[in-house]
This record gives structure tokens, sequence and C-alpha cells, in this order.
């Protein structure tokens, strides 16, 4: 049995094993897949940036684990003899970061960091991941987090651009994941440059406030939502967990709405009189405008912010103890009893990125498909 209050870090090199015989190419949901990205959503936390440490004590954040990576954030500082953490050192130290044949090597490729947020970009061959940073480390920077969120400026919503009048994303996640879009697209366009990658295969995941960005991210992009110009690659799945919720409810039935449109041009049947452009449509694999969400009973955070103020959850929401799908009705009534048990602080473990680790670990090895 796991015993979800221990310490659980995934090596590199055993995570290149972990990756192999997975169909990178298909974008449904899977539970290997799930685990994957929440151990991806871990490592991102071993990358500090420089305002963090200038706001905190290094030491003081390393003892407050309250979200971060336990075991492998400790390990690589204890064997580098260093206050300040590095997911691109971490995996030029684990050179075995591949499978037993040497082929899937798992490669740091860049860091967005902004004031608002940040994000890690890895690559596994033509499969490109980001990974976004969810709350910082500190009791304190977590209710200063906390606090954000439930007033009532954060509560404003913002149509995103290009979209319609009818979605209206949270305006804090907004703001914060908008930051990145010309970064990432930048870096996913040099990393396939310097690669010879033609179609990148494109994952994002985050945990906490990291999977709402995720979330909104995978929405503005595979939506056509951004500014002209701008290249958006087409995302092929995104995996969160403990994510708030990040729109509402206008936000999530348009964007149902565009998703069935959208890929019910993608399954008829390819006209050969017609132009290519349709004809290569009909051949694509299933898009998601939607994160595969993974929550936990106990997790406060995706009762955020509260459904009565708005805000609505989205529709692909598992438990991650169960693979079972979460009855939002339900989920709508404890929504009071979350927060108040959040400003007790009675949930905090429940919401440990840790915690996720070893249900989608149990969930994986057991071969239990998310319902």
């Amino acid at each position: 049995m796991f015993n979800k209050n221990e310490p659980y870090a995934i090596e590199p090199g055993e995570m290149a094993k972990l990756m192999v015989g997975i169909d990178w190419a298909d974008s449904h949901a899977c539970i290997r897949k799930a685990h994957i990205c929440a151990i991806f959503s871990q490592w991102a936390y071993c990358e500090i940036p420089e305002w963090e440490f200038k706001r905190a004590n290094g030491i003081k954040m390393r003892r407050a684990k309250l979200f971060q990576p336990s075991g492998l954030f400790e390990r690589l500082l204890t064997e580098q003899n260093r206050t300040k953490s590095s997911l691109r050192e971490l995996l030029e130290i684990r050179r075995e970061a591949r499978d037993p044949e040497g082929q899937n090597r798992i490669q740091y490729v860049t860091t967005i960091d902004h004031p608002l947020v940040q994000a890690v970009v890895l690559r596994m061959n033509e499969v490109i991941f980001v990974s976004y940073r969810g709350t910082v480390m500190s009791m304190q920077r977590f209710i200063s987090t906390i606090s954000d969120l439930v007033s009532d400026i954060w509560y404003q919503k913002v149509s995103p651009v290009g979209g319609k009048p009818e979605l209206a994303f949270h305006r804090g996640f907004y703001k914060a994941a908008s930051e990145t879009f010309e970064s990432l697209s930048k870096a996913i366009s040099d990393c396939c440059a310097n690669n010879g990658i033609k179609k990148p295969l494109i994952y994002v995941t985050g945990h906490s406030l990291g999977g709402a960005m995720a979330a909104v991210l995978n929405a503005s992009w595979n939506g056509s939502y951004v500014p002209s110009g701008l290249e958006a690659y087409p995302i092929r799945s995104t995996y969160t967990f403990g994510m708030p919720r990040f729109g509402d409810v206008g936000t999530i039935n348009e964007l149902s709405v565009v998703e069935q449109l959208t890929n019910l041009k993608r399954r008829a049947p390819p006209n050969p009189f017609g132009p290519k452009s349709n004809q290569a449509a009909a051949t694509m694999p299933f898009v998601s405008l939607f994160p595969y969400h993974l929550s936990n009973v106990g997790d406060s955070i995706p009762h955020l912010p509260m459904s009565y103020l708005g805000f609505e959850d989205s529709p692909k929401e598992w438990s991650s103890a169960s693979g079972l799908r979460v009855g939002f009705d339900y989920k709508k009534c404890g929504d009071d009893a979350a927060f108040s048990d959040l400003l007790k602080l009675r949930t905090l473990s429940d919401h440990e990125i840790n915690r996720y680790l070893y249900n989608t670990r149990y969930l994986a090895e057991n071969n239990i498909q998310l319902a």
C-alpha cells in the first residue's frame, strides 16, 4: 500500500521508462498520461525564480513543504549543497534520464519566467510538455494567494482576445496565462526548428493555480482566441490537478459548442472534390478545449471561485482516487464547507501535488482508466 503522507519523487531515468509504449498522438484521456503529467507538474516546482528567493529565505522555504516536490527537490539541493533549485541542472545531473534503449531522453528546453507566472518546457522526441508552476511553497505566500482569490478584483472576468462576448475567463488567471503566450510560441517554434520536429505533440499540465493557467492556454490556443500574428500551436491534451474554476457558465457552454462543432468537422468523411484543407481536417485527432482535470474529494481549491459567483466547473473532471467522473451538482453543494475548511487550513494535505502523484500512480499501476 502507498503511504500518501510520505514524500514521493520520480527520477528522470524512471520517468523516461514510464513514457515508453504510450500513444502520444492520441488525444483522449489516459490515466498513464495523467500520472506522467502529474510528475511534470511536480517537476515545475524544482524551478524556483530569482524573485522568489529574494522575497523569502531559501532555507525556510525548503522547510515549508506545503506543495513542493518533497523528495526530488530536497535531494537536488542536498547533493549540490545549494539553496537555488534548477530543473535544467537536475536533468543535466541525471544523464541517465532515458529509457533502457536510449531512445526516449527527456530534455530541458526553457523556462518561461514572468512576475505572475512561470512555466517549464520539456521535450521527449516529438512530444513537447509545458508545465505551469502552481501555488508557491511558503505558508505566507499561500495565504496571500488565497486572499487574492477571494478579493473582488480577482473575481472579475475578462473576454479573451478574439473571443465572443459570451466567453469570460477569470481575469487573474487569464492575465497570468496570456503573458506566456508569445514566449511559449517562440520556445516551441525554436525547439521544433532545432530538433527537426515538423508536427509537435504538445501536452500542457499544471497543479493548483498552474492548472488554471494551463486550462486557459488550452482553451485559447485550441479555440484560436489569440492575437493576430501569434502562432498558436494545437495542444494535443491538457491534464490539470487541484485546479480552481477558470471561467463562468457562458464560457463553459460556449467552449463546449465550439469543441463539438470542431470535432464534427474533423469526423466528417473527406470530400475528394473539396479543398485540401477540408480533406486534411477529416483525418485529424479529437481536439479538446477543456483540460482533463483530476481532483481530490477533500481538496478545497477546485471549489474556488464559488459557483454562486457565476463560475462553473470544467466539464471533464475525475476523482483522482477512483477514476470516476465528478458529480458537479454534488460538488457545488460543498462550496461553502470547502471554503470554510480552507480558511481553517484543514484540507491542505489533500491539495498537495504529492497526493495527486500517489493517486494517479495507483490508478495507472492497477490499469483503472478514467471512466
